[in-house]
């Protein structure tokens, strides 16, 4: 089979959206050849005679598979898992991208993630940002919360370049990993084991995955997917359902992305040294870690950084995710940038772009 890239777009009840995101496909600039695939699953609407009416007119292969998942099963990660695996029967050693029915990409999207992969890539994870006419319909208290976790994600990734520098994944970069957009080298995708089949946050239990197999991950700036900013999705607990509750006011708690300044430093310079080799396994660390010497040295013995750190995070006490409460999220801002200060002297702090968003 000779190599592909395909695009993978699980899809339910999204007769609206997909046409919109077809198109958007249709009009990428300088691309290499590319097929598209459709995992519509349990639609009980048109998605699926829309789409295959509009095989004809597109300027690239259209793959619908029209599916019934079992009960279980009808969650945003098998769906995910499911368009993923479609796509990589068609990729040969390609390259699989993701996105949603309701995303649309921009135009330079395949062209900026075949440039990142052609340059060293095993995995790409795009940006994502709100299209701005669903934006405006959030409430403005949401939406300036949003500017401010999105702010203090691009402080603390700043300050992360500094700390534990990364050769494939220089700065500028983002911390994010959405389902919207990503692209994974096929070969990278089947060593894995693919996405895992988890119900929720797949994106981001995908891409663990894949740094815990040592992965060269660019999170590039410039490949950009918009994405939708409704607040009644067709996947429980996605993103539609988060915005809903954050406008609502019952959300106490930043982003999962987000996590006190001081557990993160501890995580960046941690990293930093597992990733630099050497006598990791030492009393100090295993104080840092929380762990036992014997636990510390069995965790990263014969483990390469990726597989170790993984362990780690796991199993050491110092590296619990801790959430970061929205009532903190100024303070933090405020220590963040006396941080990047000391670290990056005389360099302006990041700003994050219109409309992004971490959910």
């Amino acid at each position: 089979m000779s190599e592909q890239l395909v695009v993978a777009i699980p899809a339910r009840n999204e007769a609206e959206c997909l046409p919109l995101c077809l198109e958007a496909l249709a009009a990428q600039r300088d691309a290499p050849p590319f097929r598209v695939v459709v995992f519509a699953n349990n639609c009980d609407d048109s998605t699926v005679p829309e789409a295959r009416a509009m095989a004809g007119r597109l300027p690239y292969p259209l793959l619908v598979l029209d599916i019934a998942l079992p009960e279980p099963q009808r969650t945003a990660g098998h769906a995910r898992r499911g368009a993923m695996d479609l796509a990589a029967e068609h990729a040969g050693g390609g390259i699989l991208l993701s996105t949603d029915a309701d995303a649309r990409p921009r135009s330079d999207w395949l062209a900026n993630v075949t440039r990142h992969v052609g340059a060293g890539a095993d995995a790409v994870a795009g940006r994502a940002i709100m299209i701005g006419a669903e934006a405006e319909t959030l409430s403005g208290p949401l939406r300036a919360r949003l500017r401010r976790e999105a702010w203090l994600a691009r402080l603390m990734d700043r300050i992360a370049a500094a700390i534990d520098e990364v050769p494939w994944d220089p700065w500028p970069r983002h911390c994010g990993h959405w389902g919207a957009n990503f692209a994974v080298r096929a070969q990278t995708y089947r060593a894995c084991g693919g996405v895992p089949q988890v119900p929720l946050a797949e994106d981001r239990a995908f891409f663990a995955l894949l740094e815990s197999h040592d992965a060269r991950i660019r999170h590039a700036e410039d490949c950009i997917v918009e994405v939708s900013a409704r607040v009644q999705g067709r996947a429980p607990g996605g993103m539609a359902d988060v915005l809903a509750r954050r406008m609502a006011g019952e959300d106490p708690l930043c982003d999962a992305a987000l996590e006190p300044l001081g557990h993160a430093l501890r995580r960046y310079r941690l990293r930093r040294a597992l990733r630099a080799g050497g006598d990791f396994a030492n009393p100090r660390n295993a104080l840092r870690l929380g762990l036992g010497e014997a636990a510390l040295h069995d965790a990263v013995t014969g483990a390469s950084a990726g597989e170790g750190w993984a362990r780690l995070l796991r199993e050491a006490p110092a590296l619990r995710e801790v959430r970061l409460p929205h009532d903190r999220l100024e303070r933090q801002i405020a220590a963040a940038l006396a941080v990047l200060r000391r670290l990056c002297p005389g360099e302006p702090p990041p700003e994050p772009a219109a409309e992004e968003t971490l959910v």
